[in-house]
């Protein structure tokens, strides 16, 4: 599970960014429009945290921060999936998820300094339009991830 799913969220990050890396350096490209939400890819460079956290910190600071997070937190999380017991699946499969989307922004990082990000979501609220943070398939990983563990701790021991 740790090469399988984990290794599959990495390699699914790492090829779609360098799609958007390709494709949209010059152009968005338009997905839906639903009711007034609109999804677009859009390349991104994102040298802070999610919600630009810690943009305020200078540049190599920053990507030193981010850099010993991502593999402390990487470090932890496979320390702890390797030690859960086999019939633990939701969680382990919680923990290689994130760990996937972990290891696909760590790789950005190191490689250029900042995330590639490429999703971009919005909708119409009245007249303004609001914009969700840019986001790609590592935050989507990381996401899911979480939820997995949440719904385990929702559930509770058998």
């Amino acid at each position: 599970m740790l090469l399988g799913v984990g290794g599959g969220w990495l390699i699914a990050d790492l090829a779609t960014k360098r799609f958007a890396a390709a494709r949209l350096a010059e152009r968005s490209l338009d997905l839906l429009e639903l009711k007034g939400v609109i999804v677009r890819l859009v390349l991104a460079h994102n040298p802070a945290g999610a919600w630009s956290m810690f943009g305020f910190v200078p540049g190599i600071a920053r990507r030193l921060l981010f850099v010993a997070i991502s593999v402390v937190a990487s470090v932890l999380l496979t320390i702890w999936y390797l030690r859960l017991p086999r019939e633990e699946r939701l969680v382990r499969l919680g923990l290689v998820t994130v760990l996937g989307g972990a290891l696909g922004n760590l790789v950005d990082r190191i490689a250029y300094g900042s995330v590639i990000d490429f999703i971009e979501v919005s909708a119409f609220w009245g007249e303004t339009r609001h914009f969700w943070p840019t986001f790609n398939i590592a935050d989507v990983a990381i996401s899911v991830g979480v939820g997995l563990l949440l719904l385990q701790m929702v559930r509770g021991k058998k």
